[in-house]
């Protein structure tokens, strides 16, 4: 054999089966147009020229969970208006906003903010953080962030670096290096890979062994945490930390490189109201239990400096990984300023609310999540931090800023939302690793509802879908004679997804009912707007007959009649404003399609007579 045939052999050898890969996964791509899951999605037509988190984003980073998070569903303009102010949220569950409803997020609070003090621009603060992930998901973000043209990226995360999902300490794992995680995340851009990694979590999935003693999971806590005993300079904990700073050092110079400011938060938790989780080696001599009962000593004796100390030294040495250590601040702040990042204060900001500067349920629900003040002020960190900035060139009218209360009044959270918020957090904080195992209480399976809004605040902390919940929940306060309650609800509704016109046509149906028709008008033109519908076309109808503008209530009418054609009562209602336009003809041939449609039709009758219609 030649040596010029010898290495075109060796060349066919090596190149054959790269091309049949390459010809396999074109054949996937056009076949199986679902094989990727991209970042952003197109919204829903309905909703106009509009892109959305994907709903199914998590299934990137999740394998073996049947049904993973998701993000908040965050409508962005598909293609970014020439005056706008784009702001990206990225992060876990801190920064999604969980257990509240979307509304209670400090992403949201912040647009507020920025609209009133941008009236001239389009502002988007859009939060794609999802629960129970850490910075691997945040840096495969990265690049599809960018590509939607972002003015800054606001980054919260760091409570999830061990058990979040490809974590050094999570059940949900790639591999033992960064390197190889990485790597693996790069990998799923091809359809051959997704395809082959979804046999083998199916596989997985099957070989799974189902909990000790048939035990359901309550929450991610319990199925991600796969090492549960992290213990402080471990190896397993300098892992840890080397992952976040490898992430966030790859991460920020990918948004400096393409120019992207970055203002990146510093984590704070329950370090006051907290005890160490339940673990054998908490409870050891000199572990952490015994660290945070010296800290309570000197709470007692009002000794703040020796508490605060002692508070944070026993949530640092907890061997269950659910709060970030102290070392983790240090690593955003040293990254911050490497990369030309701006650090945000959250956890210092924490501290300066809370009595002695120790940090408790004052601010922080449960472990990590923060309350609505918590939310504010980690709203107000970020904001203080974009005023610094100048708002990247953007102009700004600072005078036209309310009162921090009255944004958080604003936020339109309800009874319902919050009794939600307290089942949620119940039922965590009744099982592992809040306590022992063999301590789990079934919070789900004993609680007894007090009534309609508390079961369905129930239900929807246990799956139900919050804006099912919440029309519910609105629906029954109107079936009980109080609608400016069910107008509350519908408003939380309207701050969620102002895009969407059934809560605009809700609201206004709502206001209506209360006889309050002038601030109604307003609801229903915004669902006008934003869809035109027989709904919105016929209620807006009425208004204008009881306001005797006939001409502006016949043509609002018509159209409802033209969008549903077949309904009796916009016809009745169409053919009498008709007749009130002095339109005797159109109001004839509008009661007779009421005769042919629905010749029982109340009052129909009568209405032909005065028609000088036979039946």
């Amino acid at each position: 054999m030649t040596r010029a045939r010898y290495w075109l052999f060796m060349a066919i050898t090596v190149l054959s089966p790269l091309l049949l890969l390459g010809a396999a996964e074109l054949v996937l791509r056009v076949a199986w147009p679902g094989g990727s899951v991209p970042v952003f999605v197109r919204a829903p037509a309905a909703m106009g020229d509009y892109l959305l988190p994907n709903p199914a984003l998590a299934t990137r980073y999740f394998t073996l969970e049947a049904h993973p998070p998701s993000p908040i569903v965050e409508p962005f303009a598909a293609h970014k208006p020439a005056r706008a102010y784009r702001l990206f949220v990225l992060g876990e569950s801190t920064a999604a906003g969980f257990p509240w409803p979307p509304n209670g997020t400090f992403s949201h609070l912040l647009q507020d903010v920025l609209r009133d003090v941008m009236p001239g621009d389009s502002v988007e603060v859009i939060n794609i953080a999802i629960p129970a992930t850490n910075s691997y998901t945040a840096l495969d973000e990265t690049p599809s962030v960018i590509a939607q043209h972002p003015d800054a990226v606001l980054v919260f995360l760091g409570h999830n670096e061990y058990y979040g999902a490809l974590g050094v300490g999570s059940t949900e794992r790639a591999g033992s290096s960064p390197a190889l995680v990485r790597a693996y995340l790069w990998l799923e851009r091809f359809r051959t890979f997704m395809l082959l990694r979804r046999g083998v979590s199916a596989v997985r999935r099957m070989l799974a062994r189902p909990p000790v003693g048939g035990r359901a999971a309550a929450s991610f806590m319990e199925t991600v945490a796969g090492n549960q005993e992290i213990p402080l300079n471990g190896v397993a904990y300098r892992a840890g930390v080397a992952q976040l700073r490898g992430n966030l050092e790859r991460m920020l110079a990918e948004f400096r490189g393409a120019g992207v400011p970055v203002f990146i938060g510093s984590q704070v938790s329950n370090e006051r109201d907290l005890h160490p989780f339940a673990s054998p080696a908490n409870a050891a001599p000199g572990g952490a239990d015994a660290v945070y009962d010296s800290a309570r000593a000197a709470d007692a004796r009002h000794d703040s400096v020796d508490a605060k100390r002692l508070y944070v030294s026993a949530r640092d040495l907890d061997v269950i990984r659910f709060r970030a250590p102290s070392e983790f601040n240090a690593v955003i702040r040293d990254v911050a300023r490497e990369e030309g990042a701006t650090y945000v204060p959250v956890a210092e900001a924490f501290h300066a609310a809370s009595p002695q500067g120790i940090v408790g349920h004052n601010l922080i629900l449960e472990h990590v999540h923060p309350n609505l003040q918590g939310e504010a002020l980690i709203a107000q960190a970020f904001w203080q931090a974009l005023v610094s900035a100048r708002f990247e060139g953007h102009a700004a009218q600072l005078d036209r800023m309310k009162p921090w209360p009255a944004y958080v009044a604003g936020m339109d959270i309800t009874p319902f939302d919050e009794r939600m918020v307290q089942h949620t957090v119940a039922t965590l904080t009744t099982r592992w690793p809040f306590v022992p195992a063999a301590q789990d209480s079934d919070y789900r399976g004993t609680y007894r509802p007090t009534g309609p809004v508390d079961s369905l605040a129930f239900l929807a902390s246990a799956g139900l879908p919050w804006r099912e919940a919440k029309v519910d929940v609105a629906k029954s306060y109107e079936a009980r004679g109080f609608p400016d309650s069910a107008l509350a609800e519908y408003r939380g509704l309207i701050r969620d997804l102002p895009l969407a016109e059934a809560p605009y046509l809700l609201a206004g149906d709502a206001l209506m009912r209360m006889k309050d028709t002038a601030q109604a008008v307003g609801y229903l033109q915004r669902a006008y707007a934003i869809r035109p519908s027989a709904a919105s076309a016929f209620a807006l109808g009425l208004v204008a007959a009881q306001a005797k503008d006939y001409a502006r209530a016949v043509a609002y009418l018509q159209q409802a009649a033209q969008l549903k054609p077949d309904d009796p009562q916009m016809l009745y209602q169409l053919s009498l404003t008709l007749a009130l336009n002095h339109d005797i003809d159109g109001a004839r041939a509008a009661a007779m399609r009421v005769a042919r449609i629905a010749p029982q039709y109340p009052g129909l009758a009568g209405w032909l007579r005065a028609l000088g219609l036979a039946r």
